[in-house]
């Protein structure tokens, strides 16, 4: 089966000043529909960089990066930014959600953005917030949440256009224990019964632990990728 993300040679600099550094040293990665990747490393190791470039927000400078069958490299930026809409779902560790609209309509917005509009994406939607338990606080501002309950809305936004692949950015990482915990599980368990591939960048070895790989990432270059393996 052709994977949903598939890395080779990628390779990446940031002009800084004067100085251009290397931070992406000739990559393979590869990541399939179904399968939970957990991408770990230090500060300043790549993950970021990576992370953008798999999701089309930065291109690469050499190598192929192929998402979802589509060939980003070969895409412009208006091309990089249609495919973002219609084919990744993000949660973020700050959850992102747009504090001037309610809840329902924070998870309506992607398929807003893809032309899905009326009683089928409000169905979907609401489906959606059911799934995360929310569906009474439908027509509640973000902010009359908790910080646990945003990142539940953040999890039905990112699944509501049934994209193929999930990019969550430590998920966890603004939680306390109990409730990162919470959170995961739920990100896991509605992502694999949907089929979508799931990558979390994350510090944490309970999220890594969630994985069905562990995929390591040391000044630009992966330095281990196995199953099953804790930090």
């Amino acid at each position: 089966m052709q994977p949903i993300v598939s890395l080779t040679a990628v390779q990446k600099w940031y002009d800084e000043g004067a100085v251009r550094r290397h931070v992406l040293h000739g990559v393979d990665m590869h990541v399939h529909a179904g399968e939970r990747v957990a991408l770990v490393g230090k500060s300043g190791s790549g993950k970021s960089s990576l992370l953008n470039i798999i999701s089309g927000i930065d291109g690469a400078d050499a190598g192929s990066v192929i998402v979802g069958g589509h060939d980003l490299n070969g895409m412009d930026e208006t091309a990089r930014t249609h495919f973002r809409r219609t084919s990744i779902g993000f949660v973020f560790q700050f959850f992102n959600l747009v504090p001037t609209l309610s809840v329902l309509e924070n998870v309506l917005l992607p398929l807003e953005l893809n032309g899905i509009v009326g009683k089928p994406a409000h169905a979907r939607a609401m489906a959606l917030l059911a799934d995360v338990g929310l569906a009474d606080r439908a027509a509640t501002a973000p902010d009359r949440l908790s910080g646990g309950e945003q990142q539940r809305v953040a999890v039905a936004r990112a699944l509501v256009h049934e994209p193929p692949l999930i990019l969550a950015d430590e998920p966890t990482g603004n939680l306390d224990s109990d409730t990162g915990m919470v959170i995961l599980q739920l990100l896991t368990d509605l992502a694999h019964q949907r089929g979508h591939a799931l990558l979390m960048v994350t510090h944490s070895r309970e999220v890594a632990a969630s994985a069905d790989r562990v995929v390591r990432i040391q000044a630009g270059h992966l330095v281990a990728d196995d199953a099953g393996t804790l930090l």
